[in-house]
């Protein structure tokens, strides 16, 4: 569960309209951890990687720009559907310092395609709700280790969300 902020621009002609929006979600979030432990090396290699290996990354600055279709069934409730990019920042967590395998990352922007559908509505007094569920595809993510024996990172992120939007629309 996360809070966000958003800016819409709506227009509509009868039953019909669009809205282009912004939204940003502030602070980070965990993706997931994993670990895997490795017992003592052999005599045949040359050095002494054993331990626990743990991966873990935050994303942040998650900014989306989007355009919603609307029809409209009566002069306050709408159903859309949702189109448009995000961007977030991920940043490696993951730190190994074991042998030839020592490994740290930096941080990647990385670019997603939004799809969804919702629904909207707005009181005559300006109020508005929307509910709907979202869809993001992110690229796919290579980090390449900056230490060690350049270990490489694959990942193919990808996010889903059902989401309540409270404002006020002028």
């Amino acid at each position: 569960d996360y809070g966000s902020v958003f800016l819409e621009f709506a227009a509509r002609d009868a039953w019909a309209g669009y809205t282009v929006g912004v939204e940003y979600i502030p602070g980070e979030a965990s993706l997931g951890t994993k670990s895997r432990t490795d017992t003592a090396s052999d005599a045949n290699e040359t050095s002494d990687d054993s331990g626990t290996y743990t991966a873990k990354a935050d994303v942040s600055d998650a900014f989306t720009i989007y355009l919603e279709p609307t029809f409209y069934a009566t002069e306050n409730f709408g159903l859309y559907v949702k189109g448009g990019a995000s961007r977030v920042t991920v940043k490696s967590l993951e730190s190994i310092t074991k042998g030839e395998s020592s490994s740290a990352y930096g941080n990647v922007d990385v670019w997603g395609a939004l799809f969804g559908a919702g629904v909207r509505y707005k009181h005559d007094s300006g109020f508005l709700v929307k509910l709907e569920y979202s869809q993001t595809d992110y690229q796919n993510v290579t980090m390449t280790s900056t230490s060690g024996n350049n270990n490489r990172i694959k990942a193919s992120p990808e996010q889903e969300a059902v989401s309540l939007a409270i404002g006020y629309q002028f």
